[in-house]
């Protein structure tokens, strides 16, 4: 049976607000158009999420929820099979309708001056698992922003359930060198609080190279960025995660982000 999020809410086109369309030898970034195009993100991202990830397939094979009808979706497409290869879902809402508020007490973001756009449930399929992938999805990414004329990024960082003393080494670790100032910080929900006991110093610290050895590829990406995390963790139950709230004003980006917003060719 086909969730609810397809049965009805989408037609057989799909409208985003912005549209990009860049090209390589081998891939093409977009967002979605289609119905098809936005299924097939979907069965992605089931594939990622909750078959690899997870190893808890959906009967669907759908990732979906409420939010995706409200939410532009880029992708990137195989030229030579028109597969859809990678994903990114964009939430550029005029309302404040995110979903990092069931997780966060986000006030202090929402007050921000300025446009706002929440990324989050990125994928890449494997065997194109390359840097090239992920390039292109920021080159799209980038013409998104201009278009939007985008302020403020920000989405929910994930880490994979970690035990108690590496969770409070890669916390301390963050709260040292990538928190926000305090007027930007927000605060996880009660369903999702992680102890405090859990996010103290160890007894026996680890190294820094052994913390960052803990960070996934992306948030590094995010951090290298000029990305600050705006406070302690949410524990996610359903992806068994512990999720960061990460937030990057686009003015004030790192190299790493500035080669990819500044440009609006694709390369790769």
């Amino acid at each position: 049976m086909v969730p609810y999020a397809l049965d009805g809410l989408w037609a057989k086109a799909v409208r985003p607000r912005w549209n990009v369309k860049l090209e390589t030898s081998l891939y093409i970034v977009k967002t979605a158009e289609t119905r098809a195009e936005m299924e097939e993100a979907l069965r992605l991202r089931h594939e990622v999420f909750r078959r690899e990830l997870l190893g808890d397939p959906h009967p669907s094979g759908l990732d979906t929820d409420r939010f995706d009808p409200l939410c532009d979706h880029m992708i990137v497409q195989a030229r030579d099979t028109g597969q859809v290869v990678a994903t990114y879902r964009l939430n550029p809402s005029a309302t404040g309708d995110y979903y990092a508020r069931q997780e966060f007490e986000m006030d202090a973001i929402l007050r921000l001056a300025g446009r706002k756009l929440e990324i989050g449930r990125s994928c890449v399929a494997r065997g194109h698992r390359r840097s090239a992938v992920f390039a292109l999805l920021w080159r799209g990414m980038a013409v998104y922003l201009r278009q939007a004329e985008i302020r403020y990024l920000f989405g929910c960082s994930c880490v994979p359930a970690l035990p108690s003393h590496e969770l409070a080494a890669l916390y301390q670790y963050f709260r040292a060198r990538h928190f926000s100032p305090d007027s930007l910080r927000v605060h996880p929900l009660p369903s999702g609080l992680v102890p405090a006991g859990h996010l103290k110093p160890a007894d026996k610290p680890l190294s820094d190279d052994a913390v960052r050895r803990l960070i996934p590829p992306i948030l590094q990406f995010y951090l290298r960025s000029g990305s600050r995390l705006c406070g302690e963790p949410y524990f996610d139950r359903d992806f068994k995660s512990y999720d960061f709230f990460t937030l990057l004003d686009v003015t004030a980006a790192g190299p790493s982000a500035r080669r990819f917003l500044a440009e609006p060719r694709p390369v790769g």
